[in-house]
């Protein structure tokens, strides 16, 4: 029970994070953009090196998640979003060399 917790904090906190990176892109660059097109849209992003700061703002729903796990005594779970943060901030210094 304790590592499909552990799971389902990481998959959420990887959820979290693609959504945040959603919105921020919309919000900060005003791109519309498709499912059909976000392998385009991030391959630009990479090119101009905004892709790692758009990342990053992304992880900001992660911290939301996290606490809200924590409010609610899911520990394990809040755990596992705390491991999805730290592979995308390792996600984001491999992209930023």
């Amino acid at each position: 029970m304790k590592n499909r917790n552990l799971f389902i904090g990481i998959i959420s906190g990887i959820i979290a994070n693609f959504l945040g990176f959603l919105v921020a892109t919309r919000l900060m660059l005003r791109v519309e953009f498709s499912l059909i097109n976000l392998t385009n849209v991030v391959k630009q992003l990479y090119d101009d090196g905004l892709l790692n700061k758009l990342i990053s703002l992304g992880a900001f729903l992660n911290l939301l998640i996290f606490f809200f796990f924590l409010k609610t005594n899911q520990d394990t779970k809040a755990a596992g979003v705390l491991i999805s943060t730290i592979m995308i901030a390792l996600l984001t210094i491999y992209l930023n060399n």
